[in-house]
């Protein structure tokens, strides 16, 4: 197959090659990483790492050299002179004897490459086992442990002495063999475990999973050194050229390294399907990525573990944590694929903290906002939501939401309102028993009701159509006759009847003081109320009457949530309450009435959220408001 910018085809490289970048490897559902411990020792001022090995009988120079590191294939001298630094006990690097442990270099490492680093050991994958029940079941003996057993012990009965390269891959087997064991160095007698077959040895498939390059690496000496004739006896000597070596069990090839250098990724992705949704995005969690490298392996990227998020304008996310992706490797997949914006997800697993992630990125402005004040012909809306941001390629705002009840939502005709100002208005739920989307009332299934009228001026007008919103009977003009200085007399006032409180006469300053004694005198209330062509002013005599309360210019919170994202609206004009422990309308129940009279006209979404919110509405006509 074809090798393109990006391969998405599986293929196989050097050992040297991978060896090189080990952190960062994630694990498919079919798929473990063996783990070796590597020693980093310090030579000429630079951490070196290294593979710790113990020399097994008929074991010889090149076979261990071969392709062991970036150092070795690239500089084979500097190999040379590393090693003798690292090893002052070998003498003669030709020569070296079974038991002896020696420490093979493999790379020059940066500093803060990987995580401990510093202490002087590091803990890397290795191996990549596929198939691995299969195996497990094919190749290993259930064993009940006995008193005295563990299981290093149990393995070096059949992969040799500890420490050794046979040695290393047996409890490897045995690691991933067992995984319910957390720690193999806790095991009780009575337990039931399962020991790696030593018949695995001659399988087809410890070759597939312990396979060697069998290229020497470049620059790699074509003959031994001389032996020293002073060396003990029975040294493992080098093979001679054009010999080729009998491999034995305890010498056959060691560990080689994962196909490609993987990029690690997150082990539940379903997050990222649910943030997607949220934010009009696409996942794309099927497939590979294989980055080229030069003189190295290929770096893969595994959607299934590290999804893309893709959006309509061709934004493209790719998620990972900087300790996955080195700057080199970064560096890689910006060159094949500029149009992919790496985000660094630092946080929990968490839904809020992913979007929090997601929207400053796809927000064309650069950053989301928590509150955004917005007028539309004189009603003030305070726009208020965890993310206010705009979509990529979109013309309008969307303020975003994540509610642990559908009950939090923000009501539809309030959406619809904000809406016509080009905010669009999302709740999404994420509780024990929901997530996803909260649901809402169509658009066509709230009612509007019709806004009654009354005028503002004169104040007569204004008194009389507000008490007749509010339910009462109010006659205007209604001839009075009252006895004053011995006779009859006769006088005009307006007349609010009050149920169950008698009957009020609303006097705009034409009684005189005496005639109002009068006329009280029959049981008659009169309330003076003097002229003004501001409503407030109206409404505040009316109030210090206790006839009924009101609030100047109200402010309505649109949902039942903490107002820190909670949607308002504040409306030009007056919410005014009957006060139910002195005026009853008649025909009205005994709970305070609540009647807006609003100063600007009301769209009809705002009137149907009044109504649902049990709120009538009237719009006051004829008012220049100052």
């Amino acid at each position: 197959m074809k090798r393109s910018r990006c391969l998405v085809s599986r293929f196989r490289i050097g050992t040297a090659a991978l060896l090189v970048l080990l952190l960062f490897l994630g694990t498919d559902a079919a798929a473990t990483f063996f783990e070796k411990h590597y020693a980093v020792k310090p030579v000429r001022g630079k951490d070196v790492l290294c593979d710790p090995y113990v020399v097994q009988k008929d074991d010889w120079v090149l076979r261990l050299f071969r392709q062991r590191g970036e150092i070795a294939r690239e500089d084979f001298p500097l190999f040379l002179e590393i090693f003798e630094i690292l090893n002052p006990a070998v003498e003669n690097i030709n020569k070296i004897y079974p038991g002896q442990k020696i420490l093979i270099p493999l790379r020059i490492l940066p500093a803060g490459t990987f995580e401990g680093q510093e202490s002087g050991s590091v803990t890397l994958p290795v191996i990549t086992i596929t198939r691995l029940p299969e195996i497990a079941e094919a190749y290993s003996i259930p064993h009940k442990v006995r008193y005295g057993e563990w299981v290093s012990k149990l393995v070096a009965r059949s992969f040799g002495e500890v420490g050794s390269e046979s040695y290393e891959r047996g409890m490897a087997l045995f690691a991933h063999f067992n995984p319910e064991i957390e720690n193999i160095d806790l095991i009780v007698a009575g337990q039931t475990v399962r020991l790696p077959d030593p018949e695995i040895i001659q399988s087809p498939v410890y070759a597939e999973l312990f396979e060697e390059e069998e290229n020497p690496p470049p620059d790699m000496p074509d003959s031994p050194r001389q032996a020293s004739e002073e060396e003990p006896a029975e040294p493992v000597e080098e093979a001679e050229p054009g010999k080729e070596a009998v491999e034995t069990p305890s010498t056959r090839p060691s560990l080689t390294l994962p196909l490609v250098d993987r990029i690690r990724g997150f082990s539940d992705t379903s997050i990222f399907s649910k943030a997607a949704a949220m934010l009009d995005g696409d996942v794309v969690n099927s497939g590979e990525y294989y980055f080229p490298r030069d003189g190295q392996s290929d770096l893969r990227l595994a959607l299934s573990e590290t999804p893309l998020m893709v959006f309509d304008d061709g934004t493209t996310l790719l998620f990972t944590k900087r300790e996955w992706l080195p700057d080199e490797n970064r560096k890689v997949i910006e060159r094949y694929r500029p149009d992919i914006n790496i985000v660094f997800f630092e946080a929990d697993m968490r839904l809020g903290m992913l979007v929090s992630t997601i929207v400053p990125v796809i927000d064309s402005g650069g950053g989301y906002e928590r509150h955004l004040d917005v007028n539309r012909g004189g009603i003030s809306i305070a726009i208020r939501g965890q993310y206010i941001y705009d979509p990529p390629a979109m013309p309008w705002k969307i303020c975003l939401s994540i509610l642990e009840k559908p009950e939090m939502r923000v009501p539809a005709p309030v959406r619809d309102f904000l809406g016509d100002m080009g905010v669009v208005v999302r709740d999404w739920v994420e509780g024990e028993n929901l997530s996803g989307w909260a649901k809402t009332v169509d658009t066509s299934g709230y009612r509007i009701p019709e806004r009654g009228r009354i005028p503002a001026n004169p104040p007569e007008q204004f008194v009389e159509g507000l008490f007749r919103a509010l339910g009462y009977r109010y006659q205007p003009d209604v001839k009075v006759s009252f006895p004053y200085a011995g006779f009859q007399v006769s006088a005009h006032a307006d007349l609010l009847s009050v149920n169950g409180g008698g009957d009020i006469l609303i006097d705009y300053g034409d009684l005189g003081g005496d005639a109002i004694t009068s006329i009280e005198k029959t049981g008659l209330q009169v309330l003076q109320l003097q002229r003004s062509r501001h409503p407030g002013d109206m409404l505040s005599q009316l109030a210090e009457q206790r006839l009924l309360d009101y609030d100047a210019d109200p402010i309505f919170w649109t949902s039942a949530r903490p107002r820190l994202y909670n949607p308002s609206i504040q409306i030009p004009g007056y919410l005014v309450s009957s006060r139910k422990e002195v005026v009853r309308p008649q025909g009205m129940d005994a709970d305070p009435y609540r009647l807006l009279v609003s100063l600007v006209p009301l769209p009809d979404p705002l009137a149907a959220f009044l109504g649902q919110s049990g709120i009538r509405a009237v719009e006051a006509d004829g008012l220049v408001r100052h």
